[in-house]
């Protein structure tokens, strides 16, 4: 989210860097510009682990190729919606871990549960990905029989977070850390 407005890859890395990426989160951040992928990667080496969601299909290998640069492929999972880079990303890095990304809105039923489960674990998946109202029990137990980590999206409420830390899932995803944080530890569980 920037001052900026138009397609981002119609623009130059130039531009790019002119963009005020702060300002809508607070005025204490006006003036934050977008960072690449290189000056993220070697911000973040030793310190934390993250998720890069590939918004594009056809970036996999350039993306895989930065990580290994930095030496960070184990502190570094892939998400995408595209099931095409689920498939690619073994052939890439056997040390990558893969997060499906999925769009669904309904709680799922038992045979969908395992249905999806089936899918991602197909697609090279460890982690599943999903609207929070579409987790449910029957998603939790599907995924942790087959080894699959589930982590909601986006989680930015009390009621839900701890809706979703009942329901056992794994990690969520949340606009609001300051909030998860404390809800987590209300509950007792961990952060």
């Amino acid at each position: 989210t920037t001052d900026g407005s138009g397609c981002v890859a119609k623009m130059t890395l130039e531009e790019i860097k002119t963009l005020d990426a702060g300002s809508w989160r607070s005025p204490q951040y006006a003036g934050e510009r977008v960072p690449t992928l290189d000056e993220t990667l070697a911000l973040c080496k030793g310190r934390v682990r993250l998720i890069l969601e590939l918004k594009e299909e056809e970036i996999d290998s350039s993306v895989v190729q930065a990580v290994r640069n930095f030496g960070m492929e184990d502190g570094v999972v892939i998400a995408s919606f595209y099931d095409k880079v689920g498939l690619r990303l073994p052939n890439l890095s056997t040390r990558l871990v893969f997060k499906r990304l999925v769009w669904r809105y309904l709680p799922l039923t038992e045979s969908e549960s395992v249905q999806l489960v089936d899918e991602s674990a197909a697609l090279n998946a460890s982690i599943l990905g999903i609207n929070y109202q579409a987790v449910s029990g029957a998603l939790v137990r599907a995924s942790h029989a087959a080894g699959i980590k589930i982590m909601p999206w986006t989680v930015d409420d009390r009621e839900n977070m701890v809706s979703m830390a009942e329901l056992g899932v794994d990690g969520i995803t949340s606009n609001n850390l300051r909030l998860l944080l404390e809800v987590l530890k209300d509950i007792g569980a961990e952060s």
